[in-house]
């Protein structure tokens, strides 16, 4: 499963939403925590967390924005960060 984080600063936290989930919001204190804050969001909605699991980033730094490719879970992929 590929989906996609809409990220944006709100205050001291990031907040997060994801389109393709309806009602998967969540929020990360770091960008680098959103794609596990993204899974655990995901896996406690559907009580389930699908192999692959991606999350492409889309972070609104307010001036510029940074596009991310799909990245796997830290907690099951740690040799990729």
């Amino acid at each position: 499963m590929e989906l996609t984080a809409h990220v944006h600063r709100s205050g001291d936290w990031w907040a997060v939403e994801v389109p393709e989930v309806p009602g998967l919001v969540t929020r990360a204190r770091h960008v680098c925590e959103v794609v596990d804050a993204v899974a655990a969001e995901y896996e406690r909605l559907t009580g389930a967390l699908p192999e692959p699991f991606l999350v492409a980033l889309e972070v609104d730094y307010g001036n510029s924005w940074l596009h991310r490719p799909p990245w796997p879970v830290r907690s099951r992929w740690k040799e990729m960060w």
